[in-house]
């Protein structure tokens, strides 16, 4: 619990820490102290807005610390939330305390629970992923805490094909919050290719990877290798969690011959970080399988959007006779510019 000190000009860091204090205990659910009063919050993502907002009846207990906030916190709030590079905001995402979302135009604010990035790759029938979360543990809780998805029995994991209608459905309709929590870039192919294939099936995996980025002319092939270089600036030497549904291709391979092919003509060489844990041992994994599952339900429904459609080399696949291939990405920058090097920041735009 933070003190709010007597002169918030002499300490005004105390007041930021009070904000992110807040923005972590409202996300979590969790039981906070402040003064002598305690509040039992439900999980919710804060908005900046809250603190400004003005407060007329209160429907639940963060309503309730809202009004309750010292004056001088709210006047502290309104000056320095959005100041920017010395703002809460932008203090919080820089020292990796708070992450920024926008949930239809809205700004709303995460709490940091893992700042140790990873890649999960799973897949849900005839569609696999590569994902790039900047915060797996944030994205689990608000599987667990903010939509209150069971569990498996066996292994006590999140598991798409295990949920009910009714639990698919709570995820299919926030999926664009969802989406935004779990990644900051993804790469999502849907394919039979690896279904009774003509080949080894690990060059076959290459030949997919290689048709996401390749084919193309002029502008879209610039895009397209500003995206890859993206990607593999955020996967190359992060460690990569594999579930273990692609055999007979082992997670290893899997992990491997993506951060290769990714890397292929780049600096620095490729250096894939695998992680060897199974499934129920591991949350990044649990997060993929919810989001791919969530990605070939609305695939399914020809509604990739937020994604979009990469137009796929099928040049690749020649040797494949009757086999298919479309690829699908999203970024939370877009790669087309330059001057965009911020991984953190929110957008979702993708070279089109």
């Amino acid at each position: 619990m933070v003190k709010i000190p007597l002169n918030p000009a002499e300490k005004p860091s105390v007041w930021m820490q009070l904000f992110f204090e807040i923005v972590r205990a409202a996300y979590l659910g969790q039981r906070y102290g402040l003064g002598s009063a305690t509040y039992n919050l439900s999980p919710r993502i804060v908005r900046p807005y809250d603190f400004s907002r003005r407060i007329t009846k209160t429907s639940d207990e963060y309503d309730r610390l809202m009004t309750n906030l010292d004056n001088r916190f709210r006047d502290a709030a309104g000056t320095d939330l959005y100041r920017k590079n010395t703002g809460w905001l932008d203090r919080g995402v820089r020292e990796s305390k708070i992450r920024i979302i926008h949930v239809d135009k809205e700004l709303q604010v995460l709490p940091v629970l893992a700042r140790e990035r990873v890649v999960a790759i799973d897949t849900s029938g005839e569609v696999f992923g590569f994902f790039n979360i900047p915060d797996y543990e944030s994205a689990y809780q608000y599987l667990e805490k903010h939509l209150a998805l069971p569990k498996t029995h066996n292994h006590a994991e999140l598991h798409w094909s295990k949920l009910s209608p009714e639990n698919r459905q709570k995820v299919l309709a926030r999926f664009p919050t969802f989406l935004q929590i779990s990644c900051d870039a993804l790469l999502v192919i849907k394919t039979d290719a690896l279904v009774s294939p003509s080949g080894k099936r690990e060059n076959i995996l290459t030949n997919l990877i290689d048709g996401c980025f390749s084919g193309h002319e002029d502008m879209e092939d610039s895009l397209k290798s500003s995206l890859r270089r993206h990607l593999y600036a955020l996967t190359n030497r992060t460690p990569i969690h594999c579930d273990a549904d692609f055999a007979p291709l082992t997670p290893l391979q899997m992990a491997t011959t993506y951060v290769k092919r990714l890397g292929q003509g780049l600096s620095p060489n490729p250096t894939p970080t695998f992680v060897n844990l199974r499934s129920h041992e591991s949350r990044p994994i649990q997060v993929a399988d919810i989001l791919v599952g969530a990605i070939r339900t609305r695939l399914a429904e020809a509604k990739p959007d937020p994604l979009v459609i990469l137009r796929f080399d099928h040049r690749k696949l020649k040797r494949q006779k009757g086999k298919t291939a479309s690829a699908y990405c999203w970024t939370t920058i877009d790669v087309g510019k330059p001057s965009d090097t911020d991984a953190a920041s929110s957008g979702g735009r993708v070279p089109r």
